[in-house]
């Protein structure tokens, strides 16, 4: 869930990101919904992961893998205006 949670967050970021360098008002428009609709999903993951965090027990291997797995998302699959200029912005 918290790998997840990581993905919308970096979704919000790649959204909102393209909203402030797009140049057409239509496509301004459309990158604002999709980040509130991230938006959404965030939080219906969070309030997933609050509910079965009740329910379900957790791993130990789970609670030292989970931090990895964020690292390694916010190195591979990250959005933030760093990353796309560099990657993306001649």
């Amino acid at each position: 869930m918290e790998v997840a949670i990581r993905i919308e967050e970096n979704g919000i970021n790649f959204y909102k990101f393209a909203e402030q360098i797009a140049k057409q008002e239509e496509a301004k428009k459309l990158f604002a919904h999709l980040a509130e609709a991230e938006v959404a999903h965030k939080k219906l993951l969070k309030e997933y992961s609050r509910k079965w965090k009740n329910t379900i027990r957790r791993r130990a291997t789970w609670e030292n893998t989970a931090p990895i797995c964020a690292l390694m998302f916010d190195n591979n699959i990250i959005f933030t205006k760093e990353a796309m200029d560099k990657n993306f912005l001649v």
